[in-house]
Formats: structure tokens, sequence, C-alpha cells
């Protein structure tokens, strides 16, 4: 795999600490009924694509901002995750409202463990360059998608 669209023309190496997971479950957010690339775009991509800039002060930050977010299921409370994301949901308009569950494919990226203040389970995924070049959601295995349910329970 090739990480030459993530240097972007910064000399930081995102991707040193990360690893290929083909064997882990991860959830994410994404706006339908199926993955599209849009869906995976860093906040660097959405930024640049908006020509605007994005403010950071180090290579922590920089790689942060380049990573895509997702959280791995294995060995931390799905359900506890999920109701982080519908939190989000309920305060944001423009929160993607379906959950996609995946394990990688070979030739899509690696991903860094990167808790943070929302759950420990939290890792960045670092696309390849072909995974940009020609999207193909068939790259991700095991998948399924969820509608997330934002009723608030009547107490």
């Amino acid at each position: 795999m090739t990480f030459e669209s993530l240097k972007d023309g910064a000399e930081c190496e995102c991707n040193s600490k990360a690893n290929p997971d083909g064997t882990s479950t991860f959830i994410c957010t994404i706006g339908g009924t199926s993955p599209k690339e849009r869906d995976f775009l860093s906040k660097w991509e959405r930024y640049k694509k908006a020509e605007k800039e994005l403010p950071f002060e180090d290579c922590v930050d920089l790689c942060s901002l380049k990573g895509t977010s997702m959280n791995k299921i294995d060995g931390y409370d799905e359900a506890e995750i999920v109701e982080l994301f519908k939190q989000r949901a309920r305060f944001s308009m423009k929160s993607k409202t379906f959950i996609f569950k995946f394990n990688l494919g070979q030739s899509v990226g690696v991903v860094e463990h990167t808790p943070n203040v929302d759950h420990h389970s939290h890792h960045d995924l670092y696309k390849c360059d072909t995974f940009c070049a020609a999207f193909d959601a068939n790259e991700f295995k095991n998948s399924s998608v969820t509608k997330v349910n934002l009723e608030v329970d009547a107490a």
C-alpha cells in the first residue's frame, strides 16, 4: 500500500504507528444506506475541497485531521459507542444517522488506536492511495448498515 496522498505536502509521517487490521470489527456513521467515498473523507479533505484552511500546531494535530474516525467494537461496549453516535446526532442536524459496521479489506488502509475524550475505542483510518483513487464499498468485509433510532424513550 502507498500513502502519498496522505502526505499532501506535509513532512509528517501520519501512518508510522498505524497497522493493517483485517480482523477487528469497526463502526462509524455514514450518510445513507450504503457507504460512499464522501463518508470517508477526513476533515482535512473536506476543508481542502471547500478551499478552507484548518489550523494545526504539530504533526499530532495534522494527522488527527487527516485520519478518518471510526471506533473498534472488539473488546468494547458496542451499545455504549452507538449511544455516543445517537447523542451527537440529536445535537447536530448534519450528523450522519446510519451506522456502518465492517472489517477492513486488504487495500483500504491502516489504523491507529487514537483514544479521545468521547471514547477509548476511537481509531483513525489512514486511507491508502488506491482507496482514494477508486472507492469500492466491496473493499469492506462483513459489512452491515443500521439506521440509528433517535427516538427518546418515554420515561
